[in-house]
């Protein structure tokens, strides 16, 4: 599967949702549920509407003190409440979080079963108690016979949520995830549940490379339904709902080729959010794809000289230039990408790129290495190989190297515009070049896949450090690289050993990437 250019899905579209337990005093019919909080992070829940007034009595109407004989008994031979003491009293338990005793109280109520007031307390009590099952299938056929009932259509939606949609992300069954997403948008579920249903589904379509789908899903829950404003999580600042919303809509029109449509909205976007550059870059992108060549070159330009553009904005640049016919205006800013932090492997288009450069410029040993990269790393991966780099191959006499680490030291020295060490096309790829001796002895096999715990985090300086759980040193990683579940202290990450740069020490070091949760 080719890699996903420029996307942080972990950042912008992953949820896995929980929700808050119930405070003591505090109501909630509307929980308020975050994308994959991590463990022991629960996020605030909206309060209940005040409690609706007990039904009017006459006044000259008194309460018996012997209940009529349709109340229903009370426990201990005591006389029975009327039903809007009893509505009450289970509204008092459910606030205060005695739930069990609110169910109580609601069973005893002669027409519960016809009250929708009643069902969907029942059903929230049931399911903040675990009963999730319960829940539904006292809201389900109430569905119908209350359909303008706001407090019981949402609640329908969380027991949809708890029994079909989050078991479904959790396993990442994306086509069940899709069936229970469009369950719980149910006419007035509300735009909390609506927007847990996008969000979930628009991560099912992406996985399933269904791009049509999640411009469906824009167009279920538009852009003014979710909120404007930014979240923080432990002093870090998150992206927008909407803003979330704008990303999944552009990309998924430059998916389609719908390019009109996709500048207007990157440029909407831009407006909006223009401190990130991917909005630009995609007004840009959209630019290249209806052939305007030459103004989408204006506009990349423009980004790397007042950014401090990140690689892939370097090589889209590049690619622009070369099918623009500007092979030395490629190169250079390919060159530029090559060099700027970022993982080899999210690099692997680009190094296949460059062998094009190369052999363009009359290259061969150049064009060489880069081939035998473009392999290695998809070899690693478990990457397919397109045929126009398996053809590259063969004209060049190359195949996939034992490491990757090998030939990203010797193309550096191409990519600073320096001959490299043999000057020769490689065999097998390119022959290792001779160890650094500033370099500090690697304390993990490169390329290997080990397992760490996490005992060290700083999200404001992007810092991580992993303690091998085989024992040597621990080894660095940047935050940003950890996935959201494994952001907190003493969880077991797995990770590939690979060659970084120590720019304080300046230096080769070693980095952990391509982290994966193993336990939290």
């Amino acid at each position: 599967m080719e890699p996903l250019p420029a996307w942080n899905l972990a950042e912008d579209l992953d949820l896995e949702l929980e929700e808050k337990p119930l405070p003591a005093g505090q109501p909630s019919t509307a929980e308020e549920v975050w994308p994959r909080p991590p463990a022991g992070v629960v996020p605030p829940a909206e309060p209940d509407p005040p409690p609706p007034p007990p039904p009017a009595m006459n006044s000259s109407a008194a309460i018996s003190p012997l209940p009529p004989a349709s109340h229903a008994a009370s426990p201990l031979g005591q006389p029975a409440l009327p039903p809007h003491l009893l509505m009450m009293t289970a509204e008092a338990h459910r606030r205060a979080g005695r739930l069990a005793e609110a169910i109580a109280a609601l069973e005893r109520l002669p027409d519960a079963a016809d009250n929708p007031e009643a069902i969907w307390r029942l059903a929230y009590c049931h399911r903040r108690l675990g009963h999730p099952e319960t829940a539904l299938n006292l809201c389900a056929p109430a569905r119908s016979r209350f359909p303008a009932h706001a407090l019981l259509a949402g609640e329908y939606a969380w027991a949809v949520y708890a029994v079909g949609l989050k078991p479904a992300l959790d396993v990442r069954d994306w086509m069940t995830v899709l069936t229970f997403a469009d369950e719980m948008l149910a006419p007035g579920a509300g735009d909390v549940a609506a927007r847990v249903a996008f969000f979930a589904a628009v991560e099912a379509a992406r996985a399933l490379n269904r791009w049509d789908l999640v411009l469906d899903w824009c167009r279920k829950v538009p852009a003014a339904q979710l909120s404007a404003q930014p979240r923080t999580w432990q002093g870090r600042s998150l992206p927008a709902d909407r803003e979330r919303w704008y990303l999944a809509a552009i990309r998924a029109h430059l998916a389609l080729a719908s390019w009109d449509e996709a500048r207007r909205l990157a440029l909407e976007a831009a407006a909006s959010w223009p401190r990130r550059l991917d909005f630009p870059r995609w007004a840009a992108k959209a630019l290249v794809g209806a052939g305007r060549l030459p103004e989408a070159l204006q506009e990349l330009d423009a980004l790397v000289t007042a950014h401090r553009a990140p690689w892939y904005i370097w090589a889209d640049l590049a690619e622009t230039a070369f099918r623009h016919g500007e092979v030395e205006r490629a190169w250079e800013a390919a060159c530029r990408a090559a060099l700027a932090p970022g993982e080899p492997s999210a690099k692997v288009n680009l190094f296949a790129l460059m062998a094009d450069l190369a052999e363009r410029r009359q290259q061969p040993a150049e064009a060489a290495l880069h081939v035998a990269l473009a392999l290695t790393l998809r070899q690693e991966r478990g990457w397919p190989v397109p045929e126009p780099l398996q053809q590259a191959a063969l004209r060049h006499g190359v195949t996939a190297a034992p490491a990757s680490s090998d030939l990203v030291r010797q193309a550096r020295a191409v990519w600073n515009h320096r001959p490299a060490s043999d000057g020769e096309p490689p065999a097998g790829g390119p022959p290792p070049a001779a160890a650094d001796p500033t370099a500090p002895p690697p304390a993990q096999p490169l390329g290997q896949r080990r397992e760490g715990r996490l005992i060290h985090l700083n999200l404001d300086r992007d810092i991580a450090f992993l303690k091998p759980l085989t024992g040597g040193d621990a080894i660095f990683a940047r935050a940003r690289d950890l996935p959201e579940e494994g952001r907190h202290p003493e969880a077991i990450l797995s990770f590939t050993v690979v060659e970084g740069f120590d720019r304080k020490k300046n230096r080769p070091a070693l980095r952990a990437a391509d982290l994966q949760l193993v336990k939290g």
